[in-house]
Formats: C-alpha cells, structure tokens, sequence
C-alpha cells in the first residue's frame, strides 16, 4: 500500500481523536468528577469601576 505522509498522518489523527474521546466519554460516564479549589488571597489594589 503505498500512500504519501500527509495521508499516514490523517489516518494517525483519525484514530487518535476517536480513542480520546472515547476516553473523554468514559471518564464521563464511570468517575466522580474532579474538583481542585486552591485557596487565593488577592492581594493588589481594590477593584476599580470601567467606564
């Protein structure tokens, strides 16, 4: 079979993009969802009002 690079790269991608959002739907449908808080302080100057 012989084909150029550019189509082996689309062929690549093709399956890359259905096995990751595969993934995606999985972890979706099976997990907890993740939530990470990190606490912040702002610290600069108050908020100032836009025109």
């Amino acid at each position: 079979m012989q084909c150029g690079p550019l189509f082996a790269k689309f062929i690549f991608l093709l399956g890359r993009a259905g096995g990751i959002s595969a993934q995606v739907t999985e972890e979706y449908t099976r997990e907890r969802p993740m939530r990470i808080r990190i606490p912040v302080q702002y610290d600069d100057e108050a908020p100032r009002d836009v025109p």
